[in-house]
């Protein structure tokens, strides 16, 4: 596909719209062609998309990248991977032009289209990515567009990447275990922090008793919810992985990671023990739990 004239489709120069004036801007002049396409042309554009995303010009690369939205299907996670390495400093620069544009650099726009196309195999892709040193600032940003789909890169890095600005991060977790498992990383959160969830959790709608426990927790005020059972004591717990209801992989300042089992029934009985070194490996390395 001739990149040529893609760029001009996306500087609003050639389009299905007889006046210019009538499109709201020039992505809908995109969105109309691409969506008269074939299934193989519109793999084409997409991939023409992707390789004007480094174009020097800003308001190309922009278009480029919000365009995508129009060919989610043909996304190739590979791909888009690639030109993460590939245009690393391009993708530094602000995104202007468009309407549409939310967010502050091309890279952050960008990787908001590929957490929505990576499913579960692709996670340790888009924590490669967010991890990479030059997206350090925009580390927090990153997480919060994988939260929904990907909370356990949240639940993993949230002590490291997240502060208690981030509070809102945690109502965009889908599930309240996975909202009390970050919650434990940064406690005890600030009260600016907790009247900020408050204000939030009123308009997301949060049951009052999951709200409850959640600032309880925020507060450093639940013990059965802030450290493994059967390790009370001096030092500080978090939760960084395990699944809602069948068990819970807990940090501890030095390292030290133990693994509870929730047992069956509705005594809410656990039974906890520290894992080995090579079992700390195996989760860390490739999120592997430890055999039960």
């Amino acid at each position: 596909m001739n990149l040529s004239e893609v760029r001009e489709r996306l500087l609003g120069r050639v389009g299905p719209y007889a006046d210019a004036r009538e499109a709201t801007d020039a992505l809908d002049n995109v969105k109309l062609w691409i969506d008269t396409l074939r299934a193989d042309q519109q793999h084409e554009a997409c991939a023409a998309l992707v390789a004007l995303v480094p174009d020097d010009q800003i308001e190309v690369a922009t278009g480029a990248i919000l365009a995508l939205d129009f060919c989610k299907d043909q996304l190739d996670v590979d791909q888009l991977c690639k030109l993460f390495h590939d245009a690393e400093l391009s993708l530094r620069r602000r995104p202007v032009g468009f309407a549409a544009v939310a967010f502050g650099t091309l890279g952050e726009e960008l990787f908001s289209r590929l957490a929505q196309a990576c499913g579960s195999d692709d996670a340790r892709k888009l924590e490669q990515l967010l991890l990479r040193p030059v997206w350090r600032e925009q580390a927090s940003s990153l997480l919060g567009m994988v939260a929904a789909r990907h909370a356990e890169i949240v639940l993993y890095h949230a002590r490291q990447l997240l502060t208690h600005d981030d509070v809102a991060i945690l109502l965009r977790l889908p599930s309240q275990w996975e909202r009390i498992a970050v919650a434990t990383a940064l406690r005890p959160w600030s009260e600016p922090a907790i009247e900020k969830l408050l204000t939030l959790a009123q308009w997301k709608k949060l049951p009052p008793l999951d709200l409850a426990a959640l600032v309880r927790v925020m507060r450093d005020d639940y013990p059965a919810l802030t450290q493994p059972s059967g390790l009370a004591g001096e030092r500080i717990w978090w939760i960084i992985g395990g699944k809602a209801h069948e068990n819970t992989v807990w940090e501890t300042t030095d390292g030290t990671l133990a693994f509870e089992l929730h047992l069956p029934g509705h005594a809410c009985l656990s039974q906890t023990r520290l894992l080995s070194f090579s079992e700390i490996h195996a989760f860390r390395t490739r999120r592997q739990l430890p055999a039960t």
